[in-house]
């Protein structure tokens, strides 16, 4: 349960099914705990774009470009603006 990748695949799987709150818990786990990955980061952001959290989506990226300001970091954030 608390495996970041495990909890990665199941949001990505609830996400392509159109389940983005669902999506959201999972991968708001993964996050948590591996917060450098940017893969889980963008994810997260997506699902919480999808279920309508457009601006907590947003402050979440810019908060982590502000927070970790790397190439990686920036890109998630262009990406999800």
């Amino acid at each position: 349960p608390g495996s970041p990748q495990a909890n990665y695949d199941v949001g990505r799987t609830l996400a392509a099914l159109g389940r983005s709150k669902e999506a959201r818990e999972h991968l708001t786990i993964a996050h948590q705990v591996e917060p450098q990955n940017p893969v889980y980061l963008e994810a997260l952001a997506k699902a919480m774009i999808d279920a309508g959290e457009v601006e907590s989506a947003l402050r979440m990226l810019r908060d982590r470009a502000a927070e970790r300001p790397t190439a990686d970091s920036f890109l998630v954030l262009g990406r999800g603006a």
